[in-house]
């Protein structure tokens, strides 16, 4: 099937059969034991709506990277949910939250009520989802499991990681926290975060870039957050000094931090 990924996620929902439904993306190595962990707290408890676990980060060749950094691991070599995020609307308005439909188990009729993935995006349609989901059935009945289900393929020549990619990452993430921040099951009182949310998200592709040497994308999607009038200069400058600078250094240097100083060990340019 070809087209955006949630036109062939929305064909692999109308062929998907039992009780509980997952998506697994071809590009990415899941564990053997992972559909087994999703699916053990939803046929255990009947409370439970959905399963939710974590990616651990690899290289083109597997090689490990990291965890999510919504793990850590304790004193006997376990993972368990790191402290400093919470799953509440707080966290992902804030946005410090990323969301991934593999690593997500869901019962049937959730998926019949949600309805199929938006296919006008390019990216982000997973994180959309998310939100759907948490607004359907709230929180509680979401079970965090602490724990990786497959392995993420993260590096530079990847299809998610082409320049033209990233700046049509933008231009989603933008749209989606937009209808997002519209929706009634939102809390009043978060909505001033919406800048704050698209910022730190374009910032983090902007870095991206800069890692590339992509420094004119880098700069012209700063600039043009610059100039959004929904997005207040505090905003922008405490989210965007960082890249900033990055965008205007000799690339050289970017690349001796990478591979010198950048925990991945400078893998993320490996194409």
């Amino acid at each position: 099937v070809k087209g955006r990924p949630a036109r062939v996620r929305n064909v692999g929902l109308k062929h998907a059969q039992g009780d509980f439904i997952t998506f697994m993306d071809a590009d990415d190595v899941y564990y053997p034991e992972g559909l087994k962990k999703l699916l053990l707290p939803l046929t255990e408890y009947p409370f439970y709506e959905a399963s939710m676990a974590f990616p651990y980060y690899h290289d083109k060749d597997l090689k490990p990277l990291h965890i999510s950094e919504h793990l850590c691991v304790d004193q006997q070599g376990e993972y368990v949910l790191n402290p400093k995020f919470q799953l509440d609307w707080y966290d992902i308005c804030a946005q410090k939250w990323s969301f991934f439909l593999c690593c997500t188990m869901f019962r049937r009729h959730v998926i019949q009520t949600l309805g199929e993935l938006d296919e006008e995006l390019s990216t982000s349609d997973d994180f959309k989802y998310h939100v759907q989901l948490f607004g359907l059935v709230g929180f509680d009945k979401v079970r965090v499991i602490p724990d990786c289900t497959y392995q993420y393929r993260n590096y530079a020549g990847s299809i998610t990681k082409r320049p033209e990619r990233l700046y049509q990452k933008r231009l989603d993430h933008y749209r989606v926290v937009q209808w997002m921040f519209q929706q009634p099951f939102i809390p009043q009182q978060f909505r001033y975060l919406e800048p704050w949310n698209i910022s730190g998200r374009l910032a983090t592709i902007v870095s991206t870039l800069c890692k590339m040497n992509r420094r004119d994308l880098a700069k012209k999607m700063m600039a043009q957050t610059f100039y959004d009038p929904e997005i207040p200069f505090l905003v922008w400058i405490q989210c965007f000094w960082k890249t900033l600078i990055r965008s205007n250094v000799p690339y050289w240097v970017e690349k001796f931090y990478m591979r010198n100083i950048s925990p991945d060990g400078g893998r993320y340019f490996q194409t």
